[in-house]
């Protein structure tokens, strides 16, 4: 008696791990990609702002590069198969491209919000002095004991 198996395909389905790095320049970045689906799906990685780094390598879904400033950004994990296709992403953050760009949104502040919000003397010396104050600075400075404080800056 002959049987026939009918063969269970399953669409390809792929996420990360993790979805969101944040990093240091000069660390390794590893992104796994986990696909599942009958037939097994190939896995491909792109980065959506180019090409991949000239240092990466994939191997058995693994993403390895080394971390710089233009590696920053999100990688695509492709599951194909004859069934159909799937992605995942994950977002590379670059942590000191991100601590400057979110401080320089509030670090300097100008004159005239010095001026309009009526911040301590020693705090608008500080800021005509050197045109631009630190704002963790400026939290932790109050008022001017005396004068004499005030002329040091």
């Amino acid at each position: 008696m002959l049987r026939w198996f009918a063969e269970r395909y399953e669409p390809p389905t792929a996420r990360v791990e993790p979805s969101y790095v944040v990093i240091r320049t000069g660390e390794m970045v590893e992104v796994r990609c986990i696909v599942t689906g009958y037939p097994e799906p190939s896995v491909e990685w792109t980065y959506t702002a180019g090409s991949l780094p000239s240092d990466a390598r994939v191997r058995d879904g693994l993403l390895r590069f080394r971390a710089t400033r233009r590696t920053e950004g999100e990688y695509r994990c492709m599951a194909t198969s004859s069934v159909g296709e799937d992605h995942a992403t994950v977002t590379v953050v670059i942590e000191g491209i991100n601590y400057l760009r979110q401080r320089r949104r509030y670090m300097f502040l100008p004159v005239f919000v010095c001026l309009s919000v009526c911040l301590s003397v020693c705090l608008c010396a500080r800021l005509l002095k050197n045109g631009c104050v630190d704002l963790d600075e400026m939290l932790r400075v109050d008022r001017c004991r005396d004068m004499d404080e005030f002329i040091k800056f």
